[in-house]
């Protein structure tokens, strides 16, 4: 029973990145290097690193796996004499050749993506706030909604806006208004209490009285 209790206090600390002394009072020391998973042999030299991370044998410690292939969040590398492999990339990469490949550079204006080990497509899962993904592509929200800045696609494919541009627009059912159409003669608006538009500015010869453009 001692003995099944020391072997697994011996692989928590193991697995914790602790060492524990080869001398008779069996003291505990934390792996110098904070990424380290695993050092048997003395806490100064590193075994295994934790994920994210490779080792260096030559220097018994750990480097990012970006430090040996450009934007790689996770890698491997079977043997001392063999190359370090990707395994996958930071997010807006995607893995080709044992190399990261901004999304970008495929798709524009994506930011998420990824390439299928059976196929040479690009597949883009999300795009940038100002623009929505429609057949694997990333377009202008305002190609879709007039005025829109900011938009998202719904499950039945409808482009819903989430925010439109400042000043001639307005809010409204998921769409932009112009402001005219919502405050006759108003040339800018702004969502007030209760989400109530207010005219902030009227044309020449108009004033604005009660949140609305009155006549000079």
């Amino acid at each position: 029973m001692k003995t099944a209790l020391l072997c697994l206090g011996l692989f928590f600390l193991i697995a914790n990145s602790f060492f524990i002394e080869a001398s008779d009072d069996k003291a505990i020391r934390r792996c110098k290097d904070r990424h380290c998973s695993v050092c048997l042999s003395s806490p100064k030299v590193c075994d295994a690193c934790k994920q994210d991370y490779y080792e260096v044998k030559s220097e018994g410690r750990c480097k990012t796996c970006a430090n040996a292939i450009d934007h790689c969040s996770m890698c491997s590398q079977p043997s001392v004499h063999d190359p370090i492999t990707c395994t996958k990339c930071e997010v807006s990469y995607y893995y080709r050749d044992n190399t990261c490949i901004d999304c970008y550079n495929s798709i524009y204006y994506c930011l998420n993506c990824s390439q299928p080990t059976t196929t040479d497509i690009i597949t883009c899962y999300k795009c940038e706030v100002t623009l929505y993904l429609v057949d694997n592509s990333c377009r202008w929200c305002t190609s879709a909604i007039n005025g829109c800045q900011e938009c998202s696609v719904s499950v039945n494919s409808k482009v819903i806006c989430s925010l439109c541009y400042s000043g001639n627009y307005y809010l409204l059912n998921d769409t932009c208004i112009y402001c005219s159409d919502l405050i006759d003669k108003c040339e800018y608006c702004e969502t007030s209490t209760g989400a109530i538009p207010v005219c902030t500015k009227c044309p020449q010869f108009y004033y604005i009285g009660n949140s609305i453009c009155l006549s000079c």
